[in-house]
């Protein structure tokens, strides 16, 4: 009787194997070398460019032209918008505007911001610009720094303020900002989608391709046949779709620890700014369990997802040098969906939801490539969220399943590579085959 408990030998095998190849050491060594290297090389490149970067910072040229106020605070910020016009703001207009003016039509499709102020239990600043022109979250961010740096000097100027205003000045500001426009939800730096999707596409392509050799050296030199007469079909490959998997994911554990190790011995300072410039650049992370739990489940449902495609394109094959054929699919498939999140991404068309975004984030083969790191900022609601992982996970038990069917005969097929058609066929026969018995 075939034994459901050989998992574990099949797993521990194929992971102590793959270590072992020299590949396998090869690339673990370039990544260890290249994640230690990265760190001084940051480094130096930041010290070299830091004078450079704040020369620019200083002329950069302010984008917004126009601030319509609306002062409801009482404290009367109207009249002394004189301090508010210093540095790179020396030459904003103010214009002062009632409660009654639409914000929403002063501001569209213009580079000016409407200004409100007014009193709670704080001192409130809420600020609304068009987000489809050229001023940015950035730019009001900076915007908003600069005038809670001149809120004291407003205050000083101010003479003859009751105690209850006084009250009020010592409070907190709160800043609320709100954008119109189509976006409902902001994006992410291009860099770190591009970074993430690259990193997606090096672990399915390593996982792919060391998979499907194993699976076809394994047919080529018979040990298959020993191996099933133990261990069922689907047993085997689920053991070395994870084991592999496992290999990879060391490997880039093993980098990450080489790049922790090199930013504690060369100084952190230079990879701190670059992370904060080009990965964080005013998003903010959104970290929870139910987020954690989520991009993991995606993440580790699409890698079996990739891996059962692999492990049946090996089993598709009679000898390891028909393997490119049978790849094509596995090839295309990934093409698809890392190419398909890249224009989505780099287009900016995945900031707006539609039915095609929607779409992106959910659908299996796009969704590795966006929804995990979207939900890690947060740029996405925890509903398409949960959509996109359970989508995930029901493609990878239905592939479970459907390997389950046609890998034991195809591990024993000997004729030309099988096509998409002849798998099916495959998959079809079996199905027969177990309903007569």
């Amino acid at each position: 009787m075939k034994n459901n408990k050989g998992f574990l030998d099949v797993f521990s095998f194929t992971f102590i194997q793959t270590f072992k190849s020299k590949a396998i050491i090869i690339v673990t060594a370039v990544l260890c070398v290249l994640a230690f290297a990265s760190v001084p090389m940051v480094n130096h490149f930041g010290a070299s460019d830091e004078n450079t970067r704040n020369e620019d910072e200083k002329n950069n040229e302010n984008s917004i032209k126009k601030v319509f106020l609306c002062d409801k605070s009482g404290i009367g910020i109207d009249k002394n918008t004189d301090i508010l016009q210093d540095g790179k703001y020396k030459n904003i207009k103010y214009e002062i505007v009632s409660e009654k003016e639409d914000a929403k039509k002063l501001v569209k499709n213009t580079n000016n911001i409407y200004m409100m102020t007014s009193v709670t239990d704080r001192i409130n600043i809420e600020f609304i610009y068009d987000d489809n022109k050229d001023i940015t979250s950035m730019d009001v961010d900076e915007y908003s720094d600069f005038v809670c740096e001149k809120m004291p000097d407003i205050e000083k100027k101010i003479f003859g303020i009751t105690k209850e205003q006084n009250k009020i000045i010592e409070k907190n500001i709160n800043i609320e900002k709100k954008w119109i426009g189509q976006k409902t939800h902001k994006g992410i730096n291009n860099s770190v989608m591009m970074s993430y999707i690259c990193i997606i596409i090096i672990i399915l392509t390593l996982c792919g391709e060391t998979i499907s050799t194993s699976v076809a050296m394994e047919k080529s030199t018979r040990v298959i046949e020993y191996l099933t007469i133990n261990v069922k079909p689907i047993v085997l490959i689920s053991g070395k779709v994870i084991g592999v998997m496992s290999v990879i994911i060391s490997q880039f554990l093993a980098a990450s620890v080489c790049f922790f190790a090199s930013a504690q011995m060369n100084g952190n300072q230079g990879t701190k700014k670059a992370i904060a410039k080009y990965v964080l650049n005013s998003e903010s992370m959104n970290i929870s369990f139910v987020n954690v739990l989520i991009v993991l489940v995606t993440l580790i449902s699409g890698v079996i997802v990739f891996g059962m495609l692999a492990g049946l394109a090996g089993a598709a094959v009679s000898r390891v040098e028909a393997l490119g054929e049978s790849m094509k699919i596995y090839s295309i498939i990934l093409v698809i969906g890392a190419y398909a999140a890249m224009f989505l991404a780099s287009s900016g068309e995945i900031n707006t939801l539609t039915p095609k975004t929607i779409a992106a984030f959910i659908f299996p083969v796009t969704s590795l490539f966006l929804t995990p790191v979207y939900a890690v900022f947060g740029k996405v609601s925890i509903t398409i969220a949960i959509a996109a992982m359970t989508a995930m996970v029901i493609t990878a038990i239905v592939l479970v399943i459907f390997v389950s069917k046609v890998y034991e005969g195809m591990i024993y097929y000997k004729g030309e590579t099988l096509r998409l058609k002849d798998i099916i066929t495959f998959s079809k026969d079996k199905i027969k085959e177990e309903r007569d018995v």
